[in-house]
């Protein structure tokens, strides 16, 4: 459990014990600091304060983690002690420089403030307050992120997958359906910043471009150059993709209906686009769907005062481009 950025928590303690079926606590993992890459980060210890925002005598946190620390304020914009590594002062800060022992262990060499760990749970004592400020600097950003990773690491929470991003870059990972969909993006960085990006996955998978519809091959390992502002968006199988069929039908005088299948196992991506007799696009009933196992079917309402004529179904496979098209004459009132 990553707690959320509220220093001030209402929940107290014992209702936050939700125990599994072996009296475990399912409070787990670690306590970081401020946001990003849509993790919430959280200054050194929750529960600081009330939720009225007076200041908690016993915060119940301290136990969890077996440590004693106070939220340190940014007053006057001063910056609070950087960590250090290998000699090496790194843009991030220590929540807390103070911070004291109460039952938990050091795990980080060199420094005992840094991460503390106390039954499976792990607090990282630091802030990258300024990480949003140097993210597309390599020599700045990397070893911020590397020692992050390292706690996430010494936390038990091992990614099957390897993102190598060049700096400026973040990713953002979806699943549906038994694929994954792979998101990323990079912002406006200097010229002489490196572009390389290296993924490896934990599975050779079938990987389309979705954005050029193309697709990349079989593999379990991806290399491409990301250039400054440029967006990727992979679709991911575990199995082949088949192709679609689609049927039309009218029903009860007053519909019309889409069957779409497909004859791959793996789920697919399809936009449909529904044209009038007259070529006009049909806009409520145009869109992108998603396709597994089962068939999807799709009804379209022509409207009050629907369009006689021959309507033309538009069946788009967003993975490879293909086009599939169907018309079906459609009277007001037909059986």
């Amino acid at each position: 459990m990553f707690s959320s950025v509220t220093l001030a928590i209402k929940t107290e303690y014992d209702a936050l014990k939700a125990k599994d079926p072996d009296g475990n606590l399912a409070i787990s993992g670690m306590v970081l600091t401020n946001t990003y890459n849509g993790l919430d980060w959280q200054a050194v210890l929750p529960g600081v304060y009330h939720a009225n925002g007076t200041p908690r005598e016993n915060n119940p946190f301290c136990e969890i983690f077996g440590a004693q620390a106070q939220f340190r304020s940014a007053q006057k914009g001063e910056r609070g002690e950087l960590f250090k590594l290998d000699g090496k002062l790194l843009e991030l800060e220590l929540g807390d420089p103070n911070i004291r022992l109460s039952g938990g262990t050091p795990t980080r060499a060199g420094d005992s403030r840094v991460l503390i760990t106390r039954g499976g749970h792990l607090l990282l004592n630091l802030m990258p307050s300024a990480f949003g400020r140097i993210r597309s600097k390599a020599d700045l950003a990397d070893p911020v992120l590397a020692s992050f990773r390292q706690a996430f690491q010494q936390a038990g929470v091992n990614d099957p997958w390897t993102l190598e991003l060049p700096p400026g870059a973040e990713a953002g990972r979806y699943r549906l359906d038994g694929n994954y969909y792979l998101g990323i993006t990079r912002s406006e960085v200097s010229g002489t910043e490196r572009r390389d990006t290296a993924i490896s996955f934990d599975r050779p998978y079938d990987i389309y471009d979705l954005l050029k519809r193309t697709s990349l091959g079989r593999s379990d390992h991806l290399e491409f150059n990301l250039d400054p502002c440029e967006v990727r968006l992979l679709a991911l199988l575990p199995e082949a993709k088949g192709d679609f069929a689609m049927t039309l039908h009218v029903e009860t005088n007053r519909f019309i209906t889409a069957t779409v299948s497909q004859s791959g196992p793996a789920a697919g991506l399809f936009r449909l686009e529904v044209l009038r007799p007259d070529g006009e696009l049909y806009k409520p009933a145009t869109g992108n769907h998603a396709c597994a196992a089962d068939a999807v079917v799709i009804t379209v309402d022509p409207g009050l005062e629907p369009m006689p004529g021959r309507w033309r179904f538009r069946l788009t496979d967003l993975l490879d481009g293909a086009v599939t098209e169907k018309f079906i004459d459609f009277q007001p009132g037909m059986q």
